[in-house]
């Protein structure tokens, strides 16, 4: 993967987070509607964000699971001074389980999931 497919790739991962934020943080009179199931929605928009992280940081598994366990916990947090939204310990594990999906999907995939390079690590960032 050269330098401009890492730029797309965590380009494509910001914009997917700010997109989700908005989503999440939308008070419920207003919220869209997807047609599916609210846990549902929160497995697949993690599982986008757990491939799209392992895509800009390779092989950093961990790491990338735990920011983004920390990103939904913010969520739920916040959601709790939302009007109509609530905290909730279900929608967590949603959340986990489509990080543990992505990072799944990425290791299946064989797509980039090891650090190889450290000068491409460096101009990854």
């Amino acid at each position: 993967m050269n330098f401009n497919t890492v730029k797309f790739y965590k380009c494509m991962l910001w914009t997917c987070i700010a997109v989700i934020t908005i989503v999440a943080l939308t008070p419920a009179p207003y919220a869209a509607e997807t047609g599916f199931s609210d846990k549902l929605n929160h497995i697949a928009a993690f599982m986008v964000l757990s491939f799209l992280a392992l895509k800009v940081y390779p092989g950093r598994f961990l790491v990338s699971g735990l920011w983004l366990l920390l990103y939904g916990i913010i969520i739920e947090a916040v959601q709790i001074l939302m009007p109509g939204r609530s905290c909730s310990v279900t929608d967590l594990g949603a959340d986990v389980l489509g990080i543990f999906a992505g990072i799944f999907f990425t290791m299946i995939t064989g797509l980039p999931a090891k650090r190889k390079d450290k000068k491409y690590l460096e101009k990854s960032r």
